[in-house]
């Protein structure tokens, strides 16, 4: 089984609708802890015909819930029958446009039926899921357990229905069958790989210049995430701004005056989706004005896999042996993996070094410029990994007091694919399978 954790779970994605079937049965075994806003969506075809536990009446329907979309609107079919904390229940929805009639079971039997003269258009979404709406719905979230969800072309019998409850997922009943999740490689509980720092690597640019070609990881793979962050200090009031290197992009670039001592600390960050190419060459960072500076880029592997999956703070400024990075909410909040939680930090003039992490960060890594003092740059960073919503690092502690700029990063974890079951008629039985299944694929992916 899966444990789905609530508000913002990603669902378990499967590519494509299978095959558009005009009658379709779709059954899952279900613990349901408690339903999002407008239900809890089981499983769903797109938003194009799906099966819904606990909806809160109104559009997205009344308890367990089947429905499909006709091209105008979704038809739903109700029981006013809810589940959360019943423990495990078996849920069905049948539907035939073959013969004009959709059926909704509860384990094992029947308890809502209608005529329905409707054809299913497929126009809602592009993919199937488990756990989570269709169509990018936000309301819709499972907070429970889903164990053995099965997608059939065909509206199964009554007996059908009434045979997979009893035998608890051993029946033999294939014909039709187009896909079976049977999960069975996710006890509740389980968390998936965070996405992991591979390398820092470090720069320093002791003399100042306007450019700054700034070392990449040795070891680069298609996909990674590179992301690079910068302090630079600028004799003057005035602060010197990035030219952006093409194929990257700018997440954030703040300056801090120290005026009464004549220099200015810009702090700034920049992210790539590498294509493969980049290891072991360097990329011209361009400053509009002279500057020394520092640089660390990290390579992180296991993300998820665009730049949607970044998020970054506001940054924080002050003058004092503590940066302090702000606090951060990413937009995809908690998930059954783990978020990738950078504490960074740029800061000038003299050449400090970073002498301790925020609480709970670990992998320190401090670089100065060179330059020494009234002249130098420093940076600084630190990582953590939690499944968190939200996270407010706390402080550095530089080795003596400085002008800085501090911010926090968000990594969003991969949308992961693992192997699960997926069976189909015809081949020889395979271990967890019965007679007359085989495992055709093994996909799942999860975020």
């Amino acid at each position: 089984m899966i444990a789905f954790p609530g508000t913002n779970n990603q669902g378990v994605l499967i590519t494509g609708l299978f095959g558009n079937p005009v009658d379709v049965t779709l059954s899952a075994w279900v613990n349901l802890i408690a339903a999002d806003t407008s239900g809890a969506q089981v499983v769903s075809i797109g938003d194009n015909v799906g099966l819904r536990a606990d909806a809160p009446g109104g559009a997205p329907g009344n308890g367990v819930t089947g429905f499909v979309y006709n091209g105008v609107t979704w038809v739903n079919l109700t029981t006013a029958t809810f589940i959360a904390g019943t423990g495990w229940r078996h849920l069905a929805y049948t539907f035939s446009d073959t013969n004009n009639i959709n059926n909704i079971y509860i384990d094992g039997s029947l308890v809502a039926t209608a005529a329905s003269a409707t054809t299913i258009s497929y126009t809602q979404g592009l993919n199937s899921l488990i756990g989570r709406h269709g169509n990018n719905g936000n309301s819709f979230d499972v907070n429970g357990n889903i164990e053995d969800v099965r997608v059939y072309d065909r509206a199964l019998s009554d007996a059908e229905i009434a045979t997979i409850y009893a035998s608890r997922g051993h029946d033999n009943i294939v014909n039709g069958l187009q896909g079976r999740y049977p999960m069975l490689y996710d006890p509740a509980g389980t968390t998936y790989p965070a996405p992991t720092v591979s390398s820092v690597t470090t720069t320093a640019f002791a003399v100042a210049s306007t450019t700054h070609n700034v070392s990449m990881p040795a070891t680069v793979t298609a996909g990674d995430l590179l992301f690079m962050h910068i302090s630079a200090r600028t004799a003057g009031v005035v602060g010197s701004s990035f030219t952006t290197p093409t194929s990257w992009t700018a997440l954030w670039s703040t300056t801090n005056t120290a005026a009464s001592l004549a220099f200015t600390v810009t702090f700034a960050g920049f992210a790539k989706v590498a294509d493969g190419t980049e290891g072991g060459t360097t990329v011209n960072f361009v400053t509009s004005a002279a500057t020394t500076a520092a640089t660390h880029v990290h390579r992180i592997t296991n993300w998820f896999g665009d730049l949607t999956g970044v998020a970054v703070g506001t940054p924080a400024t002050g003058a004092s042996n503590l940066p302090d990075p702000p606090n951060l909410i990413p937009s995809w909040g908690t998930t059954t993996s783990f978020t990738l939680w950078l504490a960074v930090s740029g800061s000038g003039d003299d050449d400090i070094t970073y002498t301790a992490a925020p609480a709970t960060f670990t992998n320190l890594n401090s670089t100065v410029s060179g330059a020494g003092v009234n002249a130098g740059a420093e940076t600084g960073s630190a990582r953590l990994v939690s499944p968190v919503s939200s996270l407010n690092p706390g402080t550095f502690t530089l080795a003596a007091s400085e002008t800085w700029i501090a911010n926090t990063v968000a990594i969003r974890p991969a949308v992961l694919t693992v192997d699960v079951s997926i069976f189909k008629r015809n081949g020889t039985p395979s271990s967890g399978l019965v007679a007359g299944e085989s495992v055709i694929s093994k996909r799942r992916r999860y975020s």
